[in-house]
């Protein structure tokens, strides 16, 4: 995933910072909260409820799409 990304260069962020900056926020801070809560209310045991919270904290994968 680096290597790709890395040969995307700047045409990759088409975003503009603040807009980067909120959805970093939301996904390492909001998603991970959200899934504490769904933990809690599914009665996860601690193993697997701080699995799920750093599962939801992970990035998700770029998917690549290529015109074959």
């Amino acid at each position: 995933m680096g290597v790709w990304m890395q040969d995307q260069g700047r045409a990759m962020f088409k975003i503009g910072i603040p807009t980067a900056a909120l959805s970093m926020l939301a996904k390492l801070v909001f998603v991970p909260l959200v899934m504490v809560g769904l933990a809690k209310a599914f009665k996860l045991s601690d193993e697997d409820g701080r699995a799920a919270v750093l599962i939801a904290a992970l990035p998700i994968s770029v998917g690549e799409h290529t015109d074959v």
